[in-house]
């Protein structure tokens, strides 16, 4: 289970048992609640967050990114990048001639990736301003660097897949060139986990 599918489901229990809650007896309710997730650094940072999970009396226990099984059990032979799809993934801008940016493009596909690239490519070369990619390049004259485009995550479930590009936006806010349209899949309570 994820991180965001732990904290959904978190998110979910607790407005579904908030009439039972009330119900319950003193010690229950001085019952710690541990939860296993993922270490992020600097997830646990927000002040906020903090008092949130203080008082409903839950600790987190970190696991490990990198299990024994996950490096062991993997003998299929690698997919190359540009073939994966269903995956979110992230393109730095190259600037142009003197003139360096550190903008970065965080989009998602189902299909393989090269495709949307060339998707992508098409629809600069055209003038064409159907994603923030390439608005950001028709109106600066820069250019992706479409050779170091990296894979974020990979995610089979479209309505996660767009959750999880949601996030990495509002996590890189401050060097994104998306448009604040890509971050409505985001409620409130992931928005103060990730800022």
């Amino acid at each position: 289970m994820t991180l965001i599918d732990e904290t959904k489901k978190k998110i979910i229990n607790e407005k579904n048992n908030k009439t039972s809650n009330i119900t319950k007896t003193a010690q229950t309710e001085d019952k710690t609640n541990f939860y296993g997730v993922k270490y992020i650094p600097g997830l646990f940072n927000n002040q906020q967050l903090r008092r949130i999970i203080k008082n409903k009396n839950i600790n987190f226990a970190y696991k490990p990114n990198t299990t024994l099984s996950s490096i062991f059990t993997n003998t299929k032979t690698p997919i190359d990048k540009q073939q994966q799809s269903n995956v979110v993934y992230q393109i730095p801008c190259n600037g142009k001639e003197n003139e360096k940016c550190n903008k970065i493009y965080i989009g998602t596909t189902k299909r393989a990736l090269n495709i949307r690239m060339g998707e992508h490519k098409q629809d600069i070369q055209k003038g064409k301003e159907t994603t923030a990619l390439a608005q950001h390049m028709i109106h600066t004259g820069h250019s992706p660097d479409f050779d170091k485009t990296i894979i974020l995550d990979k995610e089979k479930n479209e309505k996660k897949r767009l959750l999880i590009e949601s996030l990495r936006i509002q996590q890189q806010i401050d060097v994104t060139m998306n448009l604040k349209e890509d971050t409505d899949n985001i409620s409130a309570s992931y928005g103060v986990a990730i800022t």
